[in-house]
This record gives structure tokens, sequence and C-alpha cells, in this order.
């Protein structure tokens, strides 16, 4: 399996910024997950937000795509990456 490049777009006082931190340290438990914080308010948290025209944080991109943003579902999430998975020789994921 290979690792996902996981950019979190947050901010100051954001409740679920909290609850995604949560989120994204049980899933990797299960996937390898290079997470990176970036600030909303920062040059590249705001090109991120009008990017993706998301009205508010968090920003969760795997690899360059929009995998969700605000209240983060776990299980939303976990398919995401699900589907990214690349199997490697043996047939295991």
């Amino acid at each position: 399996m290979t690792e996902f490049d996981v950019v979190y777009v947050t901010t100051d006082r954001c409740h679920f910024c909290e609850r995604g931190r949560a989120v994204l340290a049980d899933l990797t438990d299960r996937y390898p997950l290079r997470i990176r914080e970036v600030e909303l308010a920062s040059p590249e948290g705001f090109g991120i937000a009008s990017r993706w025209q998301v009205p508010y944080p968090p920003i969760v991109l795997v690899d360059g795509v929009l995998a969700g943003y605000g209240r983060l579902s776990e299980r939303s999430l976990d398919r995401f990456l699900a589907t990214r998975t690349v199997p490697v020789a043996g047939g295991r994921a």
C-alpha cells in the first residue's frame, strides 16, 4: 500500500477541526497517512478553500483530491481511502 499525502486545512477555535483530527488519527491505524496541517488563513489554505469552493473548515485533501470538509465522517473518509489503495504483489492491499 502506498502512503497517502493528506493536507488538512484548519482554523483556530474550530470544533469540527478538533473532531477531524481525531478522525484522521483513527484512520492512521488502517492507512499510511502523511498528514500536513495548513491554516485556512494562510495563502495555501485560502487557495485550497477557493479552488474547491469549500464554505468552511476543516478541509481534507488526499493526494490533491477533495476528500471531505466540515463535520468529517470517518466512514466516508474510510471509503474514500479504500477506493484509492493500490494492491501490492500477492493480492493484498
